[in-house]
């Protein structure tokens, strides 16, 4: 069993919890809940709406403060814009992501924080 530590939610919909040993519990209500067990010092959400037309909206949550890199790639693995590259205190934030010149079509995202890479697909619609 884990201890909780601290427990926050963001939203009516979208909650935190952290636990010992770095445990990190997410409570989501767009669909049935889930509980998620996970121990790595970063979460990259699914990015929302996706499929999405021209804004979408990237969460992330931070154990610990730490140096992030968020990249956007093309299906080619192109780099097409870096969203963030900077330190930032340990939290919850939300990265918005608009782009009027991108073609429809399918997108990687990637995080990266103290050694750990994250990725998601997301879809752009026109």
């Amino acid at each position: 069993q884990t201890a909780i530590l601290d427990l926050q939610f963001i939203s009516d919909t979208i909650g935190f919890a952290c636990g010992q040993d770095g445990a990190l519990l997410r409570y989501l209500k767009r669909s049935p809940i889930v509980i998620h067990y996970d121990t790595t010092i970063i979460q990259l959400l699914q990015n929302f709406p996706n499929p999405f037309n021209d804004k979408t909206s990237i969460e992330i949550f931070l154990l610990r403060d730490s140096f992030v890199r968020m990249d956007v790639f093309n299906i080619a693995g192109e780099k097409v814009k870096t969203l963030k590259n900077e330190f930032i205190a340990r939290g919850h934030y939300t990265i918005e992501f608009s782009e009027n010149v991108l073609a429809s079509g399918v997108y990687f995202y990637t995080l990266s924080a103290d050694g750990i890479f994250k990725s998601k697909k997301m879809i752009l619609i026109r």
